[in-house]
C-alpha cells in the first residue's frame, strides 16, 4: 500500500494550477506526521445513485470480496500484463480476495 508521502499524490492549487505538494507535505509533517503514515483511499467506483460494489453483489446475489487500496506496484503490474504471482501481491487486501476466491472454487 502506498503511503501519502510516497504516492505520486500532488497538491494543486485551485485558483493557479500550481503545484505545492512539497509546501503541503512539509505542512502535515509539522501539524500531524502520522498522517504520512497513513494510506490513501477513495472511491472511484461509486455510481450516480449511491450505491457501489459492495450494494451491487447484494442486489445481484455474489460475494462481496472487498476493496483493494490503489497500490503503485499492484497498478504498474497490472497495466504492463505482469502476472500477479504470490510474490507480486504486496497488498494485504489484495491476499484476502484471493484466498476468498481460493476457497469457493476448492
Amino acid at each position: 500500500m502506498t503511503s501519502i508521502q510516497s504516492s505520486k499524490m500532488q497538491f494543486l492549487d485551485t485558483s493557479t494550477g500550481q503545484d505545492r505538494t512539497a509546501e503541503m507535505l512539509q505542512k502535515i509533517l509539522v501539524a500531524c506526521p502520522e498522517l504520512l503514515g497513513c494510506s490513501m483511499s477513495m472511491n472511484v467506483f461509486e455510481s450516480k445513485n449511491g450505491t457501489g460494489p459492495r450494494e451491487m453483489a447484494e442486489k445481484f446475489g455474489v460475494p462481496y470480496l472487498g476493496a483493494l487500496p490503489m497500490d503503485k506496484d499492484l497498478c504498474a503490474a497490472c497495466e504492463s500484463g505482469q502476472k500477479l504471482s504470490s510474490s507480486a501481491i504486496s497488498s494485504n487486501a489484495l491476499k484476502v480476495i484471493v484466498e476468498q476466491v481460493v476457497q469457493s472454487v476448492a
